[in-house]
């Protein structure tokens, strides 16, 4: 990488000099996940930062309290120890990441005065010493703003997202007058859920947007601790710092606009001992190996991706906070170690690529079948299950998590359904596949881990009807006849003039007799069978037909003397020419209909 040259400096600051320079490596803010090392208070020796750098560690982090610096009040300023650091992190090749956190006893507020972990009582205050900081060294080049700002362990007397948007807008607003080119992120968030007193991580993102605070930051921190799970970061819990509270943290980015800037992971790690949580040294060896892969794989990772912290800083044996090194007290190396040097010499993950190939469904058992297959580099994680999730038309009905890895590189498996059965309702749905639905472990491309099929369930088939017997093109009986065919039994609907009493269509002939219909042409009446299976047929059109009058006995469509000729020649019989009521007998009271319809056309 191209090196920057930085001359030394000497123009008086502040009551201080600017940190003389030295030769660093130009930033690099685009590769994702750079690995990096928490120093985790105090300041870090040149013994520790000669190990961190044999580790590989792009980044080192670190606490640059304001408490410290400006203990003798608001004009004096100590910045022996910090000149020192810095120096001694550049010059080994590593981006230093200083916290600007914590108060000096005369900037807190009457209300919070015992502890350098109260919120200032003036954003100024703390804006302008960020400020100072970020001109003191200009080889700096990004700064956190806080720590762990949203549980009271950090911000006493409690965490406040108003206060603290504060002095986020106070200090971005001052690093960037004395140093445009410099990043500003917010203050890596603790996994906690809100409970009154604690904030949780998305809940105080969301304070500080809601507070004008969103065109205050670069990035955000955040520290996605899991570790009281031993399958962390590759499971879910409400108190995940990974799985639930980071990707809802991106969720609210999301929402804000603010897709464009990145998650920075400030913090991450496990502790082997201590009080019950701690997890063992090869478990946390495959923490580092998972997490950094992880991390790095998902699309918005920032540059940095944090270890807390480099070696066991006590022997304490029911402190946890003693043992999240990744190296001894004693100065012996823990597994983790070597995992660390692994992933840091490689900016790209190197994993597993679950794909599905294929999907099936069994109406009979309502049960699912898929190919599986892992197109990655390395075998899946050992132990872990490989799950597979079946959707219907987008909604989960399914699943499988029987099945256990490793499965090496290139290998492809069938698996079933050991979840509840599910019987698809007939009809035309897509089926889908879904391999490490839950993200269980990491894999080079998160997005191609669904197939889909689309399948045809039960009788899709509709019933084909055809007109057998229309109805006649004049007919002078209001309640006329038409008869058709059909494949299958179902349900008669009708449209348009004509409907029916009779809704039932056996299969074969139908005959119906259409309700009373008014004199004049019909030439919109339809039909449609539905069978069992609810496919409807497609529409049946009645023929055109005109309904005459009842004394139209020769359906001239007018009542003359034609058809009183008629009914004069039948007169006596039931022959249905001359029948006019349609009583069987032709009758005087055919003659009465007649004289009253007779003279009328249609």
């Amino acid at each position: 990488m191209k090196k920057l040259f930085i001359p030394s400096l000497v123009v008086m600051l502040f009551g201080g000099l600017f940190l003389q320079g030295g030769t660093v490596d130009a930033i690099d803010l685009t590769t994702p996940g750079q690995a990096g090392l928490n120093v985790g208070g105090g300041i870090a020796s040149p013994a520790r930062l000669d190990a961190m750098q044999a580790m590989g560690a792009k980044w080192v982090r670190f606490d640059l309290p304001w408490a410290d610096v400006m203990s003798g009040g608001s004009n004096s300023y100590n910045w022996a120890a910090f000149d020192t650091e810095i120096a001694n992190i550049i010059s080994r090749g590593m981006e230093p990441l200083p916290i600007i956190d914590f108060t000096p006893a005369w900037a807190r507020p009457s209300n919070c005065t015992g502890s350098d972990k109260c919120g200032p009582a003036n954003a100024s205050d703390y804006g302008h010493f960020a400020g100072v900081v970020a001109a003191r060294y200009p080889q700096i080049h990004v700064f956190e703003i806080w720590n762990e700002e949203n549980i009271s362990t950090f911000w006493q007397p409690q965490p406040n997202f108003v206060a603290y948007t504060a002095i986020l807008k106070a200090g971005y607003t001052a690093i960037k007058a004395a140093n445009p080119a410099a990043q500003v992120i917010t203050g890596g968030t603790a996994p906690a859920i809100s409970n009154g007193t604690d904030i949780g991580p998305a809940d105080f993102l969301t304070g500080i947007y809601n507070n004008g605070g969103g065109g205050y930051f670069d990035g955000v921190s955040v520290h996605p601790y899991c570790y009281g799970n031993a399958a962390c970061p590759n499971f879910s819990a409400n108190w995940s710092g990974w799985n639930t509270q980071m990707l809802d943290v991106r969720n609210v980015m999301v929402a804000h606009g603010d897709s464009a800037k990145k998650i920075w992971g400030t913090e991450f790690g496990a502790p082997t001992s201590g009080n019950g949580d701690n997890v063992t040294e090869a478990q946390q060896a495959t923490m580092v190996t998972n997490g950094y892969n992880l991390f790095r794989s998902y699309s918005w990772a920032g540059p940095v991706f944090i270890w807390h912290k480099d070696q066991d800083l006590c022997t304490t044996s029911s402190d946890t906070e003693c043992f999240f090194g990744l190296i001894r007290y004693a100065g012996t190396y823990k597994p983790g170690r070597d995992a660390f040097i692994a992933i840091s010499n490689t900016g790209a993950p190197t994993l597993s690529d679950m794909i599905a190939t294929a999907v099936s469904y069994n109406p009979a058992t309502g049960t699912f079948q898929s190919t599986i297959k892992n197109q990655g580099t390395v075998a899946t994680p050992s132990g872990t299950i490989i799950g597979v999730g079946y959707l219907v038309d987008g909604v989960s009905r399914t699943y499988s998590d029987t099945t256990i890895g490793p499965l090496v590189a290139g290998a492809s498996i069938t698996v079933g359904t050991n979840g509840p059965t599910y019987f698809i309702p007939n009809g035309t749905h897509t089926i889908t596949a879904w391999v490490d639905d839950i993200n269980r472990f990491p894999e080079s491309d998160e997005t191609n881990n669904q197939f889909s099929q689309t399948i045809t369930v039960g009788d899709t088939t509709p019933p084909t009807l055809v007109q057998v017997t229309p109805v006649p093109s004049v007919s002078r009986n209001h309640t006329p006849s038409y008869t058709f065919s059909s494949t299958e039994a179902g349900t008669i609907s009708y449209t348009g003039d004509c409907s029916s009493s009779t809704t039932a269509a056996t299969s074969g002939n139908n005959t119906i007799t259409l309700n009373t219909l008014a004199r004049g042409t019909h030439s919109n009446c339809s039909l449609i069978v539905t069978d069992a299976a609810n496919n409807p047929s497609a529409s049946l059109s009645l023929n055109s037909f005109i309904i005459s009058y009842a004394s139209d006995l020769n359906q001239d469509r007018s009542v003359n003397v034609l058809d009183f000729g008629l009914l004069h020649n039948n007169y006596g019989t039931s022959n249905a020419a001359g029948d006019v009521n349609y009583d069987g007998m032709v009758d005087v009271l055919d003659f009465g209909v007649l004289h009253t319809e007779y003279g009328g056309s249609v």
